[in-house]
């Protein structure tokens, strides 16, 4: 699946979108490390590089999206506040975010 979903990227969305550059995290299992390599190998010869970017940190330990949204879910923002950074801690308590914060 990974090649086709690579073939779909590069012939129909990074064309249409003008990408010529994908970002990929950093892998955290097996899976996504063997993804990685996948389209690592291959989208260069497509013309597109692939770039992989370390998880954002706090104190030395990569942040959990799943426990991010657990700690929404459960009304701890305060918690939360520890976790991501202050523009995206003051976005999660906006107006603008309630219509999302509720679907987490």
């Amino acid at each position: 699946h990974v090649l086709l979903t690579e073939k779909i990227f590069s012939e129909y969305i990074a064309p249409v979108l003008g990408i010529n550059k994908r970002f990929v995290g950093e892998a955290n299992d097996d899976f996504t490390d063997l993804y990685h390599t996948i389209i690592k190998k291959q989208l260069p010869s497509l013309g597109i590089e692939v770039e992989e970017i370390s998880k954002y940190k706090v104190a030395g330990e990569a942040v959990s999206t799943f426990k991010v949204r657990e700690l929404i879910k459960g009304g701890r923002l305060s918690e939360v506040k520890k976790l991501v950074p202050e523009t995206t801690y003051d976005f999660l308590r906006s107006e603008e975010a309630k219509k999302f914060v509720c679907r987490v």
